[in-house]
C-alpha cells in the first residue's frame, strides 16, 4: 500500500497581506498555500515596478493603463504586462490565463480575472481584481 503524504511546504508560509497582529497572541498574521499564493499575486499587482529598491523589476506596471482608452490593444497589452510580471515573480503556479473584461455596469472599471494552477497539486486558483481607470465619483460626468 502506497501511502500519499500531502506535504504544502512548497506553497509556502509568509506575513499575511495586508500585514496585520493577532490580538490575542500578539505576532504577526500569518498566511499559507493556496491563500499565500493568491495575496503574492495580488501584491504584484499593486507594487509598481521601480517601487522596490532592491528589486526594481518587481511588479507590474498595471497603473501605467489609469487614463487610458481601453481598446483592444491597451487591454491586450495589459493583460500581457500582467501575465508577465506574475510568471516572474509566483512560481508556485503554472496555466496561467488572464482575461481584463470592461465592468458594463460602472464606468472606467476593469475586472481582471486571473486564473492558474497550483504547479504542486494541479489544483485551480483565481483572484479577481478590480482596477478603476478613473479617480473621483463614478457618477461625475467627464464630458
Amino acid at each position: 500500500m502506497v501511502k500519499k503524504i500531502n506535504n504544502n511546504k512548497f506553497l509556502g508560509t509568509g506575513l499575511k497581506f495586508p500585514v496585520g497582529v493577532n490580538k490575542v497572541t500578539g505576532r504577526f498574521e500569518m498566511s499559507s498555500n493556496e491563500e499565500d499564493i493568491k495575496e503574492s499575486i495580488y501584491i504584484i499587482l499593486m507594487t509598481q515596478k521601480g517601487e522596490r529598491l532592491l528589486l526594481p523589476n518587481f511588479g507590474s506596471n498595471v497603473n501605467d493603463y489609469v487614463f487610458e482608452v481601453m481598446d483592444e490593444t491597451n487591454l491586450t497589452l495589459m493583460s500581457n504586462n500582467i501575465k508577465t510580471s506574475i510568471e516572474m515573480y509566483e512560481k508556485r503556479i503554472k496555466d496561467l490565463d488572464i482575461n481584463v473584461v470592461i465592468d458594463k455596469n460602472q464606468q472606467g472599471k476593469l475586472i481582471l480575472d486571473i486564473r492558474y494552477k497550483i504547479a504542486e497539486n494541479n489544483l485551480p486558483g483565481n483572484v479577481v481584481f478590480p482596477f478603476y481607470l478613473q479617480e473621483g465619483d463614478e457618477d461625475a460626468n467627464l464630458a
